[in-house]
């Protein structure tokens, strides 16, 4: 999410100045003010969803990733070393 706070703050004032300022001066009414804001809610909460999905899904593929690589050396470690012979009793 957002990291800064000043940011947040200036774009909550600048955001209701102009909303405020959009209903005085007849341009729009106060319900479509509250839908525009309910879209830009829901559209910034479905970025920061996705975004945080991607991230998780990124350290999910390098956690994969490190173990392949493991398993890749045990299996080349094991292929080194020679094999044990059954003998006939």
């Amino acid at each position: 999410m957002l990291r800064s706070r000043a940011l947040i703050v200036i774009s909550l004032v600048y955001s209701l100045s102009l909303a405020f300022a959009l209903v005085y001066l007849g341009e729009h009414y106060v319900a479509d003010i509250l839908a525009g804001a309910a879209v830009a809610f829901a559209a910034f909460f479905a970025i920061e969803l996705s975004r945080s999905a991607w991230l998780a899904l990124a350290r999910r593929r390098s956690e994969l990733a490190s173990a392949a690589r493991r398993w890749e050396e045990r299996l080349r470690e094991a292929l080194r070393r020679p094999g044990r012979r059954l003998e006939a009793s």
